[in-house]
């Protein structure tokens, strides 16, 4: 009950977390109920879909979620480092024919990704614009095809909370995204966890979610079982099952779907799995 009601004040009425956060929020509640009147929230969908975008090595593990293709940078480029080099619309639709029939793909390109309040960086447009023309590209090799950017919308967490950063800056990097956004199908925002406290936790995808779904677009947050930084040495890699099953109880109840996803390959551990199984992988 109280993760439904907290889902409820942080997706629905808003101003429920303007009541928790006024000082910091005010600037960001604001600019939201616009763009929410002016695009409805998306409606979701009659079921809800999990997808499978681990890099688990093992031949058979248990079901958690469908396939899903994520194309890496390297696939498409080459390397890993394209943060100043532009795509070849020729080379890059050579490249996608391989997915054609394929339901689903997600673009995961670290190098263009805006995960942080840099609107300053005289990159930010460029990546802006690159990732439109590889949506852009990809909608015209792949017309069938539910496309969209690893990532986007980036998380507000520092924007909240940090004193180096702050809404406005966030907000204007937001309106430069909304070229990607309007060429996506879906969204994939990550969840990453900054910190493990409840409230942190709630506040924090109930902001992104709020966001991502302003766009009228369907969205499935990522999330991890393990941190995506490197946490000091010694310490256990994988996130607290107790946080996993909030996380995954929000975005059911929330969200259109859920990617589940690793950064890297890993052999199969069911230590994490069983943990969650039940709320997570249903």
């Amino acid at each position: 009950m109280k993760i439904k009601i907290f889902g409820l004040c942080a997706v629905l009425l808003f101003s429920c977390v303007l009541w928790l956060y006024q000082d910091k929020e005010a600037e960001l509640v604001s600019i939201i109920n616009q763009e929410l009147a002016n695009a409805p929230a998306a409606t979701g969908h009659p079921l809800f879909d999990l997808l499978d975008a681990t890099k688990i090595t093992d031949s058979m593990y248990p079901w958690i979620g469908f396939p899903v293709i994520v194309i890496s940078e390297k696939q498409l480029f080459g390397g890993d480092d394209n943060s100043t080099v532009p795509p070849d619309e020729i080379k890059l639709k050579q490249k996608l024919l391989k997915y054609k029939y394929k339901k689903r793909i997600i673009f995961n390109i670290p190098s263009w990704q805006i995960d942080n309040d840099k609107a300053g960086s005289i990159l930010t447009a460029k990546h802006v614009e690159w990732s439109v023309l590889l949506l852009t590209w990809a909608k015209e090799v792949l017309p069938e095809t539910n496309i969209g950017m690893f990532g986007v919308p980036y998380s507000p967490w520092s924007a909240l909370k940090s004193t180096a950063h702050n809404m406005s800056e966030y907000l204007r990097i937001h309106q430069q995204l909304q070229s990607v956004i309007k060429a996506s199908d879906t969204l994939y925002p990550l969840f990453q966890l900054p910190s493990l406290e409840h409230s942190d936790v709630f506040y924090l995808m109930g902001v992104h979610l709020y966001i991502a779904k302003t766009s009228g677009k369907p969205v499935y947050p990522v999330l991890s079982h393990k941190y995506f930084a490197l946490k000091q040495q010694g310490a256990s890699p994988f996130i607290p099952a107790n946080i996993l099953k909030l996380q995954c109880t929000f975005v059911r109840e929330n969200a259109d779907g859920m990617v589940w996803w690793a950064a890297e390959a890993e052999a199969w551990d069911r230590r994490w799995h069983d943990a969650i199984a039940d709320v997570c992988f249903i």
